[in-house]
């Protein structure tokens, strides 16, 4: 059997579509389902000092609001925390969370290490979430993988932000992370679909990884900013079929009915152009989200804008940035089309 597990992030990364707004009810009942499928690590949202809710959301303001939805120990749980925005020190530990995604940014991986080594010590698995790792250059992730090699984590990630990566860039960055990293660490992967490349993603690095456990991100219904994740239900079959894994299907349907489908009647996720061009580009999917925002841009439109974005602009959402581009931008179109209307008119 494939030493592969499954964890689910429909609460958390599901949570982008619907401001986190699960109640505690759907997130209990959500949970019990993916138990009920054998799903191994189930992530319940995120811990942020910015949210003010403690009940109906999976945006925590504290470890101890995660109580409200858990009706059963049966699974390991886990929360994401992006790195700054909970005070670690104020962490106190919980023996229903099995394990903190501590997530970041490149220029931020040093404080990172120091704040999953403080982690660590209250007593917590650690994941650590390098975001968009094809940024770095293989001699920067080098240097990430020997540092925190020196710490007691659990799994290292390779995380697909901007859902850009190919199959050869999960080559590149596997075989890379597999050769460095601690024999004892998970090698994780949080995929993207925004070039619907999610789950052969996932089956390229299943087949590239021999020895090392890993761990595969996915949510129910491919729910998640913009184009979306891996379908948990997707990959699950594929396990079964292909691994002789004992997942059941039946729950994850179940969340799809119950739950999911209304949600995505009303707040579409999946593939669309917009987010097709922000993946080649390689820019923060909110710019895409953003553009899709405005009926009067065609498809070739939103690429003329994303396309003049610059480099230092395009892992982290500047609203401000994107409105002067959308603006400068229709305010040159609105030019060139006077201009040929009147080139028209004095050919007549």
């Amino acid at each position: 059997m494939k030493n592969v597990n499954i964890l689910d992030c429909t609460l958390r990364d599901g949570g982008y579509i619907n401001n986190w707004s699960f109640s505690d009810d759907t997130a209990s009942n959500l949970i019990d389902s993916l138990i009920e499928s054998k799903v191994e690590f189930i992530e319940l949202g995120y811990i942020s000092k910015k949210s003010d809710r403690c009940g109906d959301s999976t945006m925590f303001n504290s470890i101890e609001c995660i109580e409200n939805i858990l009706t059963n120990n049966n699974a390991k749980y886990l929360v994401m925390m992006n790195l700054g925005d909970f005070d670690v020190d104020n962490m106190d530990y919980n023996d229903n969370i099995f394990g903190i995604r501590l997530a970041f940014r490149k220029e931020e991986w040093r404080e990172a290490f120091q704040q999953a080594e403080k982690i660590i010590e209250k007593g917590f698995k650690v994941f650590i979430q390098p975001m968009v790792t094809l940024s770095y250059t293989e001699e920067e992730l080098l240097e990430v993988i020997n540092e925190f090699n020196k710490l007691d984590i659990y799994a290292f990630y390779i995380v697909d932000s901007f859902g850009s990566m190919h199959d050869k860039d999960i080559l590149r960055l596997a075989s890379l992370v597999d050769n460095n990293l601690k024999a004892s660490v998970r090698l994780g992967l949080h995929a993207h679909n925004n070039l619907q490349l999610a789950f052969s993603n996932a089956i390229t690095l299943l087949q590239s990884v021999s020895d090392r456990q890993l761990i595969i991100d996915s949510s129910v219904l491919g729910m998640g900013r913009g184009a979306g994740n891996l379908n948990t239900e997707l990959f699950v079959d594929y396990l079964v079929r292909n691994f002789d894994k004992d997942y059941k299907i039946q729950p994850l349907l179940d969340i799809i009915d119950n739950s999911l489908n209304k949600i995505h009647r009303e707040n579409y996720w999946g593939y669309s152009p917009a987010h097709y061009i922000s993946a080649i580009y390689n820019c923060h999917p909110n710019y895409s989200t953003y553009l899709a925002g405005k009926s009067n841009l065609t498809a070739k439109d939103t690429e003329n804008i994303i396309k003049n974005i610059v480099d230092e602009k395009k892992n982290k959402f500047d609203k401000t940035y994107i409105e002067d581009l959308y603006t400068q931008y229709i305010s040159k179109k609105c030019m060139d089309y006077d201009c040929e209307l009147l080139t028209r008119a004095a050919q007549i």
